[in-house]
């Protein structure tokens, strides 16, 4: 899949590496429980992005997108954990960070989230 965000083209993976879906792991288990408590609560839709990032470390974001990230025209290298530090959060960071999570939690087709999708909630961005 390829996006233009911000104006710059980036280039995501089919599927996560086996080393950065594994390490990933426990942050995921950390977002279903923290979904699965809100879906409990909630009346309406449960907003997925919005447990993601009030469940993930920065380290654990710059994880999922050098997993789902082949490639990118933005200054960083994506082989470093540095490789987000010049993004602008709300108009690079906020959709690549979107697009990846969602790429890890869908590889599988996973159907959790088919509440939320029905929502409009985990779109990933069109740029």
């Amino acid at each position: 899949m390829e996006a233009t965000i911000n104006g710059t083209r980036v280039v995501y993976r089919d599927k996560f590496p086996a080393r950065q879906g594994w390490n990933l792991l426990k942050a995921v288990r950390r977002i279903d429980k923290a979904r699965q408590k809100a879906a409990e609560e909630a009346e309406d839709a449960v907003d997925f992005m919005g447990i993601v990032f009030s469940e993930l470390r920065f380290d654990e974001v710059t994880a999922f997108v050098q997993g789902a990230v082949a490639e990118w025209d933005f200054p960083g290298d994506l082989r470093k954990s540095t490789c987000l530090e010049e993004l602008d959060p709300l108009s690079e960071l906020l959709p690549i960070v979107t697009d990846s999570v969602l790429l890890f939690y869908t590889a599988n087709n996973r159907t959790k989230l088919q509440g939320e999708a029905e929502s409009g909630s985990t779109s990933p961005s069109e740029g």
